[in-house]
């Protein structure tokens, strides 16, 4: 987060004891009249200067380490969070 890292698609960003991660959200259709939700979460070593940053952008939520949202499917690292989707 050496500049503000959330992609413009992160629909939830959280916290967890060594990294911020910020999760997108896709709803998948498999045209079988069934559709699932899935996630692509970026993962980022937290520092001092990245919490500092955290803390500042989400100072006015209840619980400041948020919550990650659930899913069906979660896809880490850098793959394009879903190739045939609607992003939330």
């Amino acid at each position: 987060m050496d500049g503000l890292f959330f992609e413009d698609e992160a629909a939830n960003v959280y916290r967890t004891k060594n990294y911020i991660v910020e999760q997108v959200l896709c709803l998948k259709d498999d045209n079988v009249h069934t559709a699932q939700m899935c996630s692509h979460d970026t993962f980022i070593r937290r520092t001092k200067k990245r919490d500092a940053q955290y803390e500042k952008l989400f100072a006015s939520r209840k619980h400041i380490d948020g919550k990650r949202m659930p899913t069906n499917m979660c896809i880490k690292g850098k793959e394009a969070p879903c190739e045939r989707g609607f992003f939330m």
